[in-house]
Parts: C-alpha cells; structure tokens; sequence
C-alpha cells in the first residue's frame, strides 16, 4: 500500500475530507503531511485506547492488572 493509497483509506474510513484537512494543517504550520497525520494518530491511540477501558498514566495504578 503507497502513502496516497493509505490515505485515501484513512480519509474513506473516518472523514471525507480528513486528508484535505491534514495537507491544510500541514500548510499553515510548514511541515510535512505525515508529520501532522502522526501527531493525530499519538493523540488518537490514547483516547482509543481509554474507549476499551484500557488504564495508562495516572490511572495505571488503579488497573487491577498493573496492582498484581
């Protein structure tokens, strides 16, 4: 899978216009796409990751898996 076919998947599978959206704050800031679509995915996977009752962080040590 090429990079512009990984994108045209991102952006069918979450928003229409997601990629419009990178390439437009990839722009203003003088970075590369990639960079920018990168920084979403960091800032998504934890969200995500709270979605399926995952603990991390501060809430770790209130995991029953993380107390032993």
């Amino acid at each position: 899978m090429t990079a512009a076919s990984s994108r045209r998947w991102i952006s069918d599978t979450y928003h229409p216009q997601f990629a419009d959206l990178i390439q437009i704050v990839a722009d203003e800031q003088g970075i590369a796409p990639a960079l920018v679509e990168k920084d979403y995915w960091i800032i998504q996977s934890p969200y995500g990751l709270q979605q399926l009752g995952l603990a991390f962080g501060r809430a770790a040590p209130r995991c029953p898996r993380a107390m032993g």
